[in-house]
């Protein structure tokens, strides 16, 4: 808002000017001399939640639970910094003899996956069939798990570990499942928002 009076020289013959968008914005320009100006404008829509998506009978769920000190699981509402969380991932899976399936889960940006170095703290997978996880990687801002054959269908669910890092809010995005070269064979599960309440805050009331 406001004026803003620019010099340009042989020195300094370019400015770039960062304006936040807002409804009603009029930017004019006038010059001692001759110029040119050059205008980009972008923007972000605001994120919508995502539903359920799926492909040929695929079906991807996603649940959160806090572990408590006890062992004990519940369902995860309100994360707190410094809760450990365990990821649930149920994949339905409609034929068999499916080969190159790829789980793929988003982190929100204040979970940490748990390290799976550890035995004790590695990604599972759960099934009384004969599926078996053949690579697993956990990232950053993800976890991947890989199966190179899947010779029955079924419902199985993988689940691994995460820490809740930091307060804030953040979004997980949909956690997909696809068969890698089949493009088609895919499902995306429902995104989740969640808001960590700043534990100094709290202390302050």
């Amino acid at each position: 808002e406001g004026i803003q009076r620019i010099t340009l020289d042989n020195q300094n013959p370019t400015k770039l000017i960062r304006i936040p968008l807002r409804q009603g914005l009029v930017a004019r320009a006038a010059t001692s001399a001759g110029g040119f100006a050059r205008i980009k404008l972008s923007s972000k829509p605001n994120l919508a939640p995502q539903k359920p998506v799926s492909s040929n009978g695929l079906q991807i769920t996603r649940s959160y639970f806090r572990i408590l000190s006890s062992g004990k699981r519940e369902a995860l509402g309100q994360p707190k910094t410094g809760d450990l969380v365990e990821v649930q991932l149920e994949v339905s899976m409609p034929r068999d003899g499916t080969r190159y399936l790829v789980v793929d889960d988003p982190l929100p940006s204040i979970f940490e996956a748990v390290n799976t170095d550890f035995a004790s703290q590695a990604g599972r997978l759960k099934s009384k069939k004969d599926w078996s996880v053949s690579h697993q990687e956990f990232r950053d801002d993800r976890v991947l798990f890989f199966m190179n054959y899947l010779p029955r269908s079924g419902s199985y669910t993988l689940s691994y570990q995460a820490r809740v890092t930091s307060a804030g809010s953040a979004l997980a995005p949909p956690a997909k499942v696809e068969a890698m070269y089949e493009p088609e064979f895919f499902a995306l599960s429902a995104s989740r928002r969640f808001v960590t309440p700043n534990p100094l805050k709290t202390a302050n009331r």
